[in-house]
């Protein structure tokens, strides 16, 4: 295996999900790309600078390139399609990764960790997309996100796709990959997303509690039969 890309949605979400598994594969000598749909405009900043829009988005494009520097991983490749507007068309997927398809392809679960339309639209992207290329979902413990859907349900109820009471994440899973030799990297890329972590503590993302249950081990499932004859990790 040569060559892995971690499809996302937003700026940060190659973090929580992939941040110590991206760090491992880099050691291994495995070329990781991180493609993201948006630029994250559509998003909040957290920052003093109280950014929005056009000036947030060409931030969060920034901290999204630190991030990967920090990982090992290759300069991002931001597709720039509408944040909160990503349709499942696999063509800017597929014009994005050029004609040589990488060996892997990760990505969040079918639930998109919380339910949002965005990450929803990104993971069906990516199954149209694969052809015969083996995927990887990203899996979390049953229930954990809860607290952030709660979150999202009241301050951005439109920004859900799932159904109000469906269930998040899973109880198994195929692979499980120890990223405690990558913590440091998982919090430095977090903390890279300036805009994105409550008083500069990459522990506070998203919600308190949600780094911390995920600094150990990154689970993933395959998204079909398909899968890699070598994992190197």
């Amino acid at each position: 295996m040569r060559e892995v890309a971690v499809v996302v949605a937003h700026p940060d979400d190659e973090t929580y999900p992939f941040a110590g598994t991206i760090a491992r594969l880099s050691d291994a000598g495995v070329r990781v790309r991180v493609v993201c749909a948006t630029r994250g405009e559509g998003g909040w900043d957290l920052s003093r600078r109280a950014l929005s829009g056009e000036a947030l988005g060409t931030e969060r494009v920034r901290e999204l390139t630190r991030s990967c520097e920090q990982l090992g991983a290759a300069p991002p490749i931001v597709i720039g399609l509408p944040d909160g507007g990503v349709a499942p068309d696999p063509t800017p997927l597929r014009d994005a990764l050029g004609s040589a398809a990488p060996d892997l392809l990760l990505t969040l679960d079918t639930d998109g960790a919380y339910g949002h339309v965005d990450h929803l639209a990104v993971t069906e992207m990516v199954r149209r997309a694969a052809g015969d290329t083996p995927v990887l979902h990203a899996v979390f413990p049953p229930g954990l996100f809860e607290p952030f859907r709660a979150l999202m349900a009241r301050h951005a109820p439109g920004a859900l796709g799932l159904p109000a009471g469906a269930p998040l994440g899973r109880e198994g899973h195929d692979l499980e990959v120890d990223v405690r030799g990558a913590r440091d990297r998982k919090l430095a890329a977090i903390a890279a997303h300036r805009t994105q972590v409550r008083a500069g503590d990459p522990r506070r993302f998203l919600f308190d509690g949600l780094v911390d249950a995920l600094l150990d081990v990154e689970r993933f499932r395959w998204a079909s039969e398909a899968r890699v004859r070598e994992w190197p990790l």
